[in-house]
């Protein structure tokens, strides 16, 4: 199946775990991949894995809680490509635990994960309204966002504060077409979970992770990477034509119980 076959599309966090999943599901079906990421390496060893398939990307670095940078990609893109129908931030941090968060890090947090969601969909618009087709924007919160997460309130506050950025930019992108969504994800297997658990061993880390899903995932597991990247892939995708504004817990039931 090739449904993004000549369409362009921009990843942002697109190198590493849930985001590299992504960025190659979009180009094996098709797509033109900008591959952006803080770390320019790792972007450009996914754009070898998509070469390496027959498909198309091209690695970008790019820190996205710099506006000026991300101005500069988009006009890029723009140059290169003069449309864009696809774009997806995959960019986030987990938050520090507890109530007690220094300033300079609590500032930190909010960047990187609302001002970069903020900057990477609303700068989207001008390109995105003068492509033709099926056009998609989709960011990524928790399931966190959902549920209150007692283990990190900021980390809570901030994505929630993703799923009313994604509600607000749906208005106002309908009347052009441009469709907004948000993936939730709940527990998933990457190296963040490494981040989460406070720099454990990896053996330490899935110990503790399956001891999570086994209290609060009535599947019984994590996702997988590329679980994440189907519903992406989905919702950007023009089977997906009339879905605009929602948030898809992709949690195993998580937000049900």
């Amino acid at each position: 199946m090739r449904r993004f076959e000549d369409r362009v599309a921009l990843v942002v966090g697109g190198a590493s775990g849930m985001g590299r999943e992504i960025s190659l599901r979009l180009a094996r079906e098709g797509a033109v991949v900008y591959v952006a990421d803080l770390n320019g390496k790792a972007a450009e060893a996914v754009a070898q894995e998509v070469a390496a398939d027959s498909g198309k990307a091209v690695p970008v670095q790019v820190d996205a809680t710099d506006v000026t940078a991300l101005r500069e990609l988009y006009a890029r893109i723009d140059d290169e490509q003069g449309r864009l129908h696809v774009v997806h931030s995959q960019v986030g941090l987990p938050g520090p635990p507890g109530l007690d968060v220094a300033e300079e890090k609590f500032d930190w947090i909010v960047d990187v994960n609302i001002k970069s969601a903020y900057y990477v969909a609303t700068i989207a618009f001008d390109l995105m309204r003068r492509t033709d087709g099926d056009r998609s924007i989709s960011l990524t919160a928790s399931t966190s966002a959902l549920l209150g997460s007692p283990y990190s309130p900021l980390y809570s506050t901030t994505k929630a504060a993703v799923t009313g950025l994604t509600r607000a930019l749906a208005l106002v992108g309908a009347g052009d077409g441009i469709r907004v969504n948000c993936i939730a994800p709940g527990s998933v297997e990457t190296p963040w979970q490494a981040v989460l658990y406070q720099g454990a061993s990896l053996a330490e880390v899935r110990e503790q992770q399956q001891a999570y899903v086994k209290a609060n995932v009535p599947m019984g597991r994590a996702a997988q990477p590329h679980e994440i990247a189907g519903v992406v892939a989905f919702v950007a995708s023009s089977d997906a034509s009339f879905v605009t504004g929602t948030v898809i817990p992709v949690d195993g039931g998580t937000v049900i119980q």
